[in-house]
């Protein structure tokens, strides 16, 4: 029998996480959850193989992003998935007590609108608080296109939200 304790405090210390990075990328609630569930899954399988994890919040992020790519291309919703616009909240109100309400709304709407890419990083950057360098371990690109898209995205969003003023 497998020590579960291990596999729970990993859970309980970055489910929350992990999950708010899956809908920053599935943008989907009910995708995100399921991929979270897989991902948990996989590693009660390879519980003995994250012992030997140097860096465990690099390791999760990637294997949730690998699970992530893996639903999409599984379920062939790529294009709906990635196409529609679906009102997540990828910031809470919680989060940011200096934000309001309404704010939290405008930039979840405006942060839903950006490619991907550009989002997945502002995530680990700005709500995971991840250096380039894990970023670019994560999504598997040089650090300097992490950097990059993270510049664009921000402008994107500079931009997205001057025009809902």
């Amino acid at each position: 029998m497998q020590d579960t304790s291990a596999l729970s405090r990993i859970y309980d210390e970055y489910g929350a996480r992990l999950y708010h990075y899956l809908l920053a990328m599935l943008r989907s609630k009910d995708d995100a959850e399921e991929v979270l569930q897989n991902l948990f899954m996989r590693l009660a399988y390879k519980q003995k193989r994250l012992e030997n994890v140097r860096n465990l919040t690099g390791y999760l992020f990637s294997a949730a992003r690998n699970e992530a790519i893996r639903f999409i291309r599984k379920c062939k919703r790529h294009r709906e998935i990635m196409g529609n616009f679906r009102n997540v909240a990828l910031l809470e109100s919680g989060d940011n007590r200096d934000i309001l309400p309404e704010e939290v709304d405008r930039i979840n709407r405006a942060l839903t609108m950006l490619p991907q890419y550009q989002r997945e990083v502002i995530v680990l950057k700005v709500y995971e608080g991840l250096s380039f360098r894990e970023i670019a371990r994560i999504t598997k690109v040089f650090p300097n296109t992490a950097a990059s898209r993270y510049r664009y995205g921000v402008e994107k969003l500079r931009s997205l939200l001057q025009r809902e003023e």
